[in-house]
């Protein structure tokens, strides 16, 4: 005989309520770790295009990173705004910050 249950009838409504709560608590903690080694990944390659291009060394490559870090704490939609603002100034054509998707 076989038996075919449905992995969710055998639940209680408070174990399927903790299950959501651990799966969104360990895919946050997947995509800060993703979002942590692109950041790292592309402050190595700024780095090194910087030194080749430019001659940064390592005081100059580490304030700008300091710079950086510091400014990406701000999640106030009025500064990305500034920023957007700025990017088009200076020529560049990124996409602007959509604050009614959230930010990640």
């Amino acid at each position: 005989m076989k038996a075919r249950m449905k992995p969710g009838s055998t639940l209680t409504n408070k174990q399927k309520e903790d299950l959501q709560e651990y799966i969104h608590i360990e895919v946050e903690k997947h995509l800060k770790t993703e979002r942590e080694g692109a950041t790292r990944r592309l402050f190595k390659v700024m780095a090194v295009a910087l030194n080749d291009l430019y001659g940064f060394g390592l005081e100059r490559t580490l304030r700008l990173i300091a710079d950086i870090t510091e400014r990406m704490q701000d999640d106030d939609p009025v500064f990305w705004t500034h920023i957007d603002q700025r990017v088009k100034q200076i020529g560049l054509q990124f996409k602007d910050e959509d604050w009614k998707e959230g930010f990640s």
